[in-house]
């Protein structure tokens, strides 16, 4: 055998040796992760979108090498979706035909059950009767089409919200998309960096950029996304904004909008938000 062939074999022998450290952490991380979950309370959910989002952010912020970060991001987002399912096992709610988004629900929560949903009516109703169990995947609610949103404006504790944007890490050179969105019966959580959903609710007619400069009055940085009509009789009509930050429910600016409007807003819903994704040129 040649010095060549050896020196190949020692190499591959030490990846084995590598190969089999790695597998050790991983059964050693989910026993770790049951341990988790037995200290939490009952009926507390398993997916942290803002957990989930620190972990991608220190371990990109740390990595070096020739492995490329999207591997990197690509392995750790199957790893934390399969501990999430050990937890507690959830299916993935889809709708739109886009295979796009098919994608992007498959690299972001692994080997998870992927179902489609024909109308937004069926994708909520999912999520929302689906105990924790059910995770809805949609697209950007842009004005031109994919109007689910106006179906998180409620107080009902079960609704769906909005909790991650999916990919998590991009390339600026693949040029401006919108991405998915993930919806769960949970609240997103402070990851530290966030943007959330703010829909307002006018029963006369207003432009979106008095609406801005009211929540600007009220410390809110925001960008208007979509208004609809409110049922078919008209009058009242959502409007859907974008603001900097992580939005609590009982946020004391909210109520600050709407007693400071002069009647310009009857109400206002937080309807959750996302972690904010990383861009990596290069990815």
């Amino acid at each position: 055998m040649s010095e060549t062939m050896t020196g190949l074999d020692d190499l591959r022998r030490k990846i084995d040796e590598i190969d089999n450290g790695l597998h050790d952490l991983l059964m050693e991380r989910a026993r770790v992760v049951l341990e988790v979950a037995r200290h939490k309370k009952r009926g507390q959910a398993a997916f942290r979108p803002e957990r989930e989002a620190a972990i991608i952010r220190r371990l990109v912020a740390r990595h070096s090498g020739a492995l490329s970060t999207a591997a990197v991001v690509s392995v750790w987002r199957a790893v934390i979706a399969a501990h999430t399912q050990m937890q507690t096992p959830f299916k993935v709610a889809l709708y739109g035909s886009d295979i796009e988004l098919f994608d992007l629900a498959r690299g972001h929560f692994g080997a998870a059950l992927i179902e489609r949903f024909d109308s937004p009516g069926q994708l909520l109703g999912a999520v929302s009767s689906g105990a924790g169990r059910v995770i809805g995947v949609t697209a950007w609610p842009t004005a031109d089409g994919h109007v689910w949103w106006p179906g998180l404006a409620s107080g009902d504790e079960a609704r769906p919200r909005i909790v991650a944007r999916l990919p998590f890490c991009s390339d600026p050179a693949a040029g401006a998309r919108h991405g998915a969105i993930a919806l769960a019966a949970c609240d997103p959580g402070d990851s530290g960096d966030d943007t959330s959903f703010l829909v307002v609710l006018t029963e006369t007619e207003i432009s979106r950029a008095r609406l801005t400069e009211r929540l600007a009055a009220t410390d809110f940085v925001a960008r208007a996304i979509d208004s609809r009509q409110r049922g078919s009789e008209g009058g009242e009509t959502l409007h859907l904004f974008e603001v900097a930050g992580y939005l609590a429910a009982n946020d004391q600016r909210l109520a600050r909008l709407v007693h400071e409007s002069a009647g310009d807003i009857a109400m206002v819903w937080p309807i959750g938000g996302y972690a904010n994704p990383l861009v990596l040129p290069g990815l």
